[in-house]
């Protein structure tokens, strides 16, 4: 085995311990860390260098969803869209949540052999559960007998003598269907076609089914295909379930197992563009002035300001038109992968159409300014300046021992093995929503940043914050692969150059990216004028609220 594949390996295997470890995102972090990075920031030489989806990496998702939920069950176990079984080692008795009866019919709790698994498979399972140092397996089974149905199952001993075994069988409710096909960028009939091949119908059955020809079916099913990215509707299928755990209807419970906190992007002024092919294009208003401005949302943090904020753009008779670019929010997915960037510019002119707003200043927080500078290069007559709020530059590999940890690994990952990004943001969400909600998440993410951390004692502060985690997982991790990837692509040429006006501040004490990194590649603009504020760290856009505004008015 290679180096490279005993890395990879270990990250797989420390993902799946994550649902039981105290500290399991961590400790995955850091297993990833060490699979991308020789040393604190030289990369291995022996990183894929295409960028693509791993489809085998991507297909561990349903079981780690089913771990997580595991997780949180008592016997019997509770609702959940994954089949998850619950066995008693001494008495084979068998529990079942609500999908696991589905699967396997008959009544509950029973014993294992009673149950639909081929003989191979009971057999595989016995001897795991016979065999007490083993406390993980992953192996394929078959379910039923005139038709078996083959599953993924993973067997994780909870105590001495209980056994949770979770089967990456799917229970494609009708909501899930359609959540999911949204997720995907299907369209209404593309969705109906998926929903056949998730309930394993064939294409004529489901041309049959729906009062469609042949042809047309297989038209739809290519779409999904060129849509997704895949080769295989199989491969589909087990995309769309790995999404499915972040499209559960779920509540986050707060680390002191208190208040329940719904997980939900707020809509307050937002309102929708209906746009090409089904999407929808949210977008939200605040400050109530008659000066319009483009701007563009941050990665974490989405278009949510304090109340201070607000009032300081309607003092200045500033309103701020605020996208969700594609699969934030409400906002619907790109298409595909490779669309994402042309669907976000495309959605913020037709926004600027349809406002008829023919020139503008616009903008630009945290890792927006590749669409920035992306928009600015394509309709360069209609932006009359730039405001670039704690903004990252075009970065290359030169740059990443000046980031922190965190951001380190993102960008990395995003570059060169994107569904391990995937991989590492589910987990992380997953671990967040059973374990110190958003607030938990906000808090590990400025681990090592006292200004930030500070932030978050100050409710004013930390209720934005809170909106933009909302926002940034509403439709699940594949937004974040594709937004990281487009900040990590090489739009250098872009950069330099340009003679839009621009101002750029910078927070002293932010973490993500040094300021002395920033300065060194913005300082080759010769337009740009670039402050560092003291005092400041990432929360600049909410710790310095009257230096944004005034940044913006200075070109109105």
């Amino acid at each position: 085995m290679t180096d490279d594949e005993t890395r990879y390996r270990n990250l797989v295997e420390e993902a799946y311990s994550a649902p039981s470890a105290e500290d399991g995102y961590q400790d995955v972090l850091a297993q990833t860390h060490r699979y991308l990075f020789r040393d604190e920031a030289k990369l291995h030489a022996d990183l894929p260098r295409s960028g693509g989806r791993d489809i085998a990496l991507e297909m561990h998702l349903p079981q780690l969803k089913a771990l997580f939920e595991s997780k949180n069950i008592a016997l019997p176990a509770a609702e959940t869209n994954y089949a998850v079984l619950t066995v008693h080692g001494k008495n084979g008795r068998a529990h079942a949540n609500p999908a696991a009866q589905k699967l396997f019919g008959g009544a509950f709790p029973t014993r294992l052999e009673e149950l639909s698994f081929d003989r191979a498979s009971l057999q595989r399972l016995q001897k795991i559960i016979r065999q007490p140092e083993e406390d993980l397996e992953v192996l394929l089974v078959h379910i039923g007998q005139e038709t078996p149905q083959s599953c993924l199952a993973t067997i994780r001993r909870e105590a001495s003598d209980l056994f949770e075994i979770c089967i990456s069988f799917l229970d494609w409710t009708p909501e899930l269907l359609t959540r999911a096909g949204l997720a995907l960028g299907l369209s209404e009939k593309e969705r109906d076609v998926f929903a056949g091949i998730a309930h394993n119908l064939t294409l004529a059955e489901i041309a049959d089914q729906s009062d469609r020809s042949i042809e047309t079916v297989r038209s739809q099913s290519k779409n999904i295909l060129r849509k997704t990215g895949c080769s295989r509707m199989s491969e589909v299928v087990q995309i769309a379930a790995g999404l499915a755990y972040l499209l559960d209807e779920e509540n986050d419970i707060g680390s002191d197992g208190a208040a329940t906190q719904v997980w939900e992007t707020p809509k307050s002024e937002m309102q929708t563009l209906q746009r090409a092919g089904g999407r929808t294009l949210a977008y939200y208003t605040r400050g109530h002035g008659r000066q319009r401005v483009l701007f563009l949302h941050g990665f974490l943090q989405g278009p949510f300001f304090t109340p201070q904020l607000e009032q300081m753009l309607t003092d200045a008779d500033i309103k701020l038109i605020c996208p969700s670019r594609p699969g934030f929010g409400y906002t619907s997915a790109s298409r595909t992968r490779s669309e994402y960037e042309r669907t976000a510019l495309d959605d913020a002119i037709a926004l600027l159409d349809r406002l008829d707003i023919s020139q503008t200043v616009l903008a630009c927080h945290q890792l927006s300014t590749n669409h920035a500078f992306r928009l600015k290069a394509h309709v360069p007559d209609r932006i009359r300046a730039m405001v670039m709020v704690s903004a990252s530059p075009p970065i290359d590999d030169a740059y990443l021992d000046q980031m922190d940890t965190p951001t380190r690994i993102a960008a990395a990952a995003a570059r060169y093995t994107p569904s391990i990004l995937k991989l590492i943001n589910e987990i992380g969400i997953h671990s967040h929503r059973r374990k110190g909600g958003p607030l938990g998440f906000l808090k590990t993410r400025y681990k090592g940043s006292p200004l930030d951390l500070e932030a978050l004692d100050d409710p004013v502060l930390c209720r934005p914050q809170i909106d933009g985690v909302f926002h940034y997982i509403e439709q699940g991790s594949e937004t974040l692969v594709r937004e990281a990837a487009s900040s990590m692509a090489n739009w250098g040429e872009l950069f330099v150059g340009d003679d839009c006006p621009q101002c750029w501040i910078h927070g002293a004490e932010c973490q993500a990216l040094k300021v002395d990194a920033v300065r060194q590649i913005v300082q080759t603009r010769v337009q740009a004028r670039y402050d560092i504020i003291p005092g400041t760290s990432t929360n600049l856009l909410h710790q310095r609220p009257d230096l944004v505004v005034s940044a913006i008015t200075k070109y109105l």
